[in-house]
């Protein structure tokens, strides 16, 4: 009973009212949106913390939030949800929400702009990071973190399109307290000339050629060398650095140190890109698309490329950095020198496995057709929708989540805690490397036509009549309750006589005895055998008896069961037997219906007409005229959110400046009255 109502919330959970608002949100939406600004897109707008779900509204610009605590009562507020409705509403589409660590702020993430809400305790309010920045240089966010080592958890890590990382302040959003460059950046003007096929900067050949960073994680933390050599006389407690993976999008990660509180005495080193092995031509993919690090020790690196494959990497520290004089951190062995080029360590990427992912319940070969017609026109369109997204699982440091436009994988790696223990712990060699990572499919959106059909539930195995029969008869059966020995020592125990007949030997003389003597010794006789032999006698054929009764009900009840398992058995012969017949006709079917779509193919293939040159060179024109359409397009809404933008700021009120004139033009003046 306590099973079933742990479930209740599950039943209840899909039919929430919270989702009848955005399911009719999603069709509003849809039916406004036309030509090309329909692309799927892969947005995070759903976020649970502590039993409350928040949703975000992109059609009305609200934040939904949900009690699923009350979900577990039949009460009125278990199908209420809340609206937060925001004074200044964000300028920008949100594709992701994040929560601090601390659960007081709530990133609302696009990749226009920023913004951050405080989670009302009583009120709340909404903060609008670097707003003037998004709104008029056009550069876009490609991932946003918050920052582990804030200790008010107020610092968020954002990763731009101009190669930059800007550390922002929730409680100073005007303008980043930090920007570290990742290379160079890209300006709009290079990402103009590359989209009209004019490579006219280095910028550009640059991002041609992969250089753009597109994601960034934290690692754990470990001990800041910098603060150690600065302070080392001090017994303050030792200070720690976070370390941040950058990925490139041609598959280069680099690395550094970030430390919030010692960042203005100690500049940032960007070391990489790190070395991994073994060595792979196409670096392992040339279309990374995410970065994750699993908080373990040593580190794991998960990288996800657009080919539908993920690395998962063990980031170890190269031997050569090691000084078996100094003291070691955790997992990345820092030495306490003061020597900058020798404090920064030295890592190595070893792959230990490849995942491939099936983004959907489609064969092969119809699947990466259908990707090339539903994927190419989106990744041709926008260049930063990433085809693969990873997020961690808060509940476990062993499994992350993989979000795309076909639904979601969850991916559990079974082998790391084996690798932790085997590499921090002593004794303790079961580390499998063969160990397989677990991929599990939980959501699809793209599934096929048969796994849609309502299917009868499966017959059980088991009745669970008779399966209560066979437990009763199992467990609690007469014949083992009276079996306890064997029953021929029982029968042996109940015939034991504690006293026998004596043997009488008389001679001539003793045929004068007594009448009364001889009746004594009769009945002594007769009692002596009534006690020792025949009571225990009629006692062993009572028990002879209960046991032969116990067998025959006994052997009834396994002639029935017996009876119904030929029965069953029968049955499931026939079943099998038209399965097989099934089987083999759905086989036949499959078949027949794989030639008339390979005749399809072929027929469509054949229909498909050759573009003439003048056709070839108009249809280059256009796509070139489309592209300069998109491009002005763009430039217009960010013309019309700069306007938007400058309604909304302040202005201070400049009072005309009365003409004056200066003394030198006072004296030229004069010069020119007199010459004239």
């Amino acid at each position: 009973m306590a099973a079933q109502g742990n479930l209740k919330w599950q039943e209840r959970f899909p039919k929430h009212a919270i989702f009848r608002e955005i399911s009719q949100t999603v069709v509003e939406e849809k039916s406004s949106l036309t030509g090309d600004s329909q692309c799927r897109t892969i947005k995070n707008i759903l976020i649970e913390n502590d039993g409350e779900i928040f949703v975000w509204n992109s059609h009305r610009k609200v934040l939904l939030t949900a009690n699923l605590k009350n979900l577990h009562f039949q009460n009125e507020r278990a199908d209420k949800f809340q609206t937060f409705v925001f004074t200044d509403v964000p300028l920008h589409d949100v594709d992701s929400l994040l929560f601090s660590y601390s659960s007081k702020y709530l990133a609302l993430v696009g990749q226009r702009g920023l913004s951050v809400v405080e989670i009302p305790t009583r009120w709340g309010k909404k903060i609008s990071i670097d707003s003037r920045f998004f709104v008029t240089s056009g550069k876009m966010i490609l991932d946003a973190k918050w920052h582990p080592g804030s200790q008010a958890d107020v610092h968020l890590m954002v990763l731009t399109s101009d190669n930059n990382l800007r550390l922002y302040n929730v409680l100073k959003p005007a303008s980043p307290e930090e920007i570290i460059p990742l290379g160079e950046a890209s300006s709009q003007t290079a990402e103009y000339s590359r989209k009209s096929m004019s490579l006219g900067s280095i910028s550009s050949f640059a991002e041609a050629l992969g250089e753009r960073v597109i994601s960034f994680d934290f690692a754990p933390p470990v001990a800041d060398v910098y603060a150690t050599t600065r302070s080392r006389s001090s017994e303050t407690d030792q200070e720690v650095a976070y370390p941040v993976f950058v990925l490139k999008e041609n598959g280069d990660i680099l690395y550094f140190n970030h430390r919030i509180l010692q960042r203005r005495y100690w500049p940032t080193q960007l070391s990489g890109p790190l070395t991994m092995y073994p060595a792979a031509d196409d670096n392992y993919g040339l279309d990374a698309c995410s970065l994750l690090c699993l908080h373990c020790q040593p580190p794991v690196l998960v990288m996800a490329t657009g080919s539908r494959k993920i690395y998962h990497c063990i980031a170890l520290e190269n031997e050569k950095s090691h000084d078996s004089e100094q003291d070691l951190c955790p997992w990345n062995g820092f030495s306490s020198t003061d020597k900058r080029d020798s404090i920064q360590p030295d890592f190595s990427l070893y792959v230990h496995e490849c995942v491939e992912l099936q983004l959907s319940l489609l064969p092969e070969t119809l699947e990466s057709q259908s990707e090339i017609s539903s994927f190419g026109d989106d990744l041709d369109g926008n260049e930063n929708q990433f085809l693969l997204k990873l997020q961690k699982d808060p509940s476990s440091p062993y499994q992350y989540h993989c979000s795309h436009s076909t639904g979601v994988h969850s991916i559990s790696l079974p082998w790391v805690s084996n690798l932790q223990g085997f590499c921090v712990q002593e004794d303790q060699g079961d580390f499998d490397p063969d160990e397989p990572a677990i991929v599990h499919h939980m959501i699809c959106t793209s599934p096929t036509a048969v796994s849609l059909l309502n299917r009868a539930p499966s017959p059980p195995t088991v009745d669970e009549d008779e399966e209560t029969v066979y437990r009763n008869s199992a467990g609690s059966s007469p014949i083992r309750h009276l079996n306890v020995g064997l029953f021929k020592t029982e029968i042996q125990k109940m015939l034991t006589r504690t006293e026998s007949t004596p043997l009488l030997r008389a001679n001539e003389a003793s045929k004068k005895l007594p009448a009364q003597e001889c009746f004594q010794l009769l009945a002594q006789a007769q009692e002596m055998l009534r006690k020792e032999y025949i009571q225990k006698q009629y006692r062993a054929r009572e028990e002879i008896n209960k046991r032969t009764s116990l067998l025959r009900n006994q052997k009834e009840k396994q002639k029935q069961l017996l009876e119904k398992l030929q029965g069953r058995d029968k049955k499931l012969k026939e079943k099998t037997e038209m399965l097989g017949e099934k089987l083999v006709y759905t086989s036949e079917r499959h078949e027949e219906l794989l030639q008339r779509l390979e005749g399809l193919f072929r027929y469509i293939q054949n229909g498909t007409p050759v573009l003439s040159q003048a056709e070839s060179t108009m249809k280059r024109e256009l796509e070139d005229v489309e592209r300069f359409l998109k491009y002005h397009r763009e430039s217009l809404q960010q013309i019309k959110a700069k306007n938007s933008y400058s309604q909304k700021s302040p202005r201070k009120s400049k009072s005309p400046k009365s003409p004056a004139v200066n003394a030198s033009q006072e004296r030229n003046i004069r010069h020119l009255l007199k010459s004239e």
